[in-house]
């Protein structure tokens, strides 16, 4: 109603959220002693990098391969984008610990997922032949 286009809603909060962020930051510095160099360093430059990786191909795929919109593209393009985030976060962000940590998590929950999906095959002829 004031005349501004619908996306300037998500400008806005995008503006809110860095200087909420500013400003927990500058509380952080002053109350722990937070470094702001540790900060670039271990959480910005991280994330640049997996910015640099993760969006090319996605992007390309957007605009060189699929230009107009369909099913097929948004399947496509999600799927691909999630892989190449997971992937630049894996090589980019996470360091060995957390590799490892990862991994193992990773391999619990597929076991679980794989045990239960052998319970309920194993279970589903069961009752049938009454």
């Amino acid at each position: 109603k004031a005349g501004c286009p619908p996306e300037s809603v998500y400008y806005v909060t995008i503006l809110f959220s860095v200087i909420a962020g500013t400003v927990r930051f500058f509380f952080a510095r002053a109350q722990i002693g937070f470094s702001a160099r540790r900060y670039l360093r271990n959480v910005i430059f991280r994330i640049a990098v997996m910015l640099v990786a993760a969006v090319p191909l996605p992007l390309f795929l957007r605009i060189e391969v699929f230009p107009e919109d369909s099913l097929l593209s948004f399947l496509v393009i999600c799927t691909v984008s999630v892989v190449c985030t997971a992937l630049a976060a894996w090589a980019a962000v996470l360091d060995r610990s957390e590799r490892t940590a990862t991994k193992k998590m990773l391999k619990d929950w597929l076991r679980k997922a794989f045990r239960r999906g052998v319970k309920r095959e194993n279970t589903a002829g069961h009752g049938q032949n009454m």
